[in-house]
């Protein structure tokens, strides 16, 4: 067996991903906005599934990076109106060193559906009389590492960023992976 089959089989199969995610915009009013304190950013997650044939790593990811304003209009929103990033994502990264044991760096491209919006009135902001909404759907890449520490656990971090695309953006997403694809 060589070093990259020995790898495939500790790492192949289907692995449950879950963690921080933040979302940040290369505009220079949403920069401005965050510099003066406008726009607060809050805590951001995601939660996934990726399935790993190395040196192939395939992900469906779920996520919401979350900020908070009091910077809009009060006639129709509330005092700390929440503001959701929120999409999904499916791509496809390529190993870098697919026969190293635990450090596998990668990476690959893929297509993230996703928006900005308002969240609809909800106890926490009975105030809110519009939900406003714009898609911020865009191919991206991605550079990101996984630390496989067993068979069954990895770390992983991941860098992304939107191209082709009129709403620039970078994520960052750290979390872990695990999977009950025990052996036989």
């Amino acid at each position: 067996m060589t070093k990259l089959e020995e790898q495939r089989d500790l790492t192949k199969g289907i692995y449950f991903t879950f963690g921080y995610h933040q979302s940040d915009f290369l505009n220079s009013k949403y920069r401005q906005s965050v510099s003066d304190d406008n726009i607060s950013r809050e805590l951001g997650y995601y939660v996934g599934m990726t399935y790993q044939y190395n040196p192939f790593i395939f992900d469906f990811t779920y996520f919401r990076s979350i900020f908070s304003t009091d910077e809009l209009p009060n006639n129709y929103y509330g005092s700390s109106t929440k503001i959701w990033h929120t999409g999904v994502e499916l791509s496809a990264c390529l190993n870098l060193l697919p026969d190293v044991r635990i450090l596998n760096p990668h990476i690959g491209v893929g297509y993230e559906w996703s928006y900005l919006r308002t969240p609809p009135k909800d106890s926490d902001n009975r105030d809110i009389k519009k939900v406003s909404q714009v898609g911020t759907s865009s191919p991206i890449w991605i550079a990101g590492i996984n630390i496989q520490l067993s068979r069954f656990f990895a770390l992983n971090g991941r860098y992304k960023a939107t191209f082709l695309s009129d709403s620039d953006n970078y994520q960052l997403a750290l979390g872990i992976m695990f999977t009950f694809d025990f052996p036989k």
